[in-house]
């Protein structure tokens, strides 16, 4: 419940993911220059054998930078907010 994924950008544009492989729900929170923008809460793996055209994307809600990926409810259970700074040692 403590880990997560970080992806670090070198520059702010609108970012797409996707959970193409992913077997586990997950919150995406999207950050640009060390404040949240955004948060999708409780993303859905795709159910097996799903095609990559019909794989669900999600848009960040303006241009981010970086982009955490939280096991799925952990970004509420820590109070994430839009507006809330996070830094990161890494930069």
């Amino acid at each position: 419940p403590d880990e997560g994924m970080v992806f670090l950008f070198p520059d702010a544009r609108q970012r797409v993911f996707w959970m193409k492989d992913m077997l586990i729900p997950i919150d995406i929170v999207w950050l640009s220059e060390g404040v949240v923008l955004g948060i999708e809460f409780n993303v859905s793996p795709p159910q097996p054998g799903t095609a990559d055209g019909a794989l669900a994307r999600y848009h960040s809600p303006g241009p981010v930078d970086a982009v955490i990926e939280l096991a799925a409810g952990r970004a509420a259970h820590i109070g994430l907010v839009p507006g809330q700074r996070v830094d990161f040692p890494l930069r």
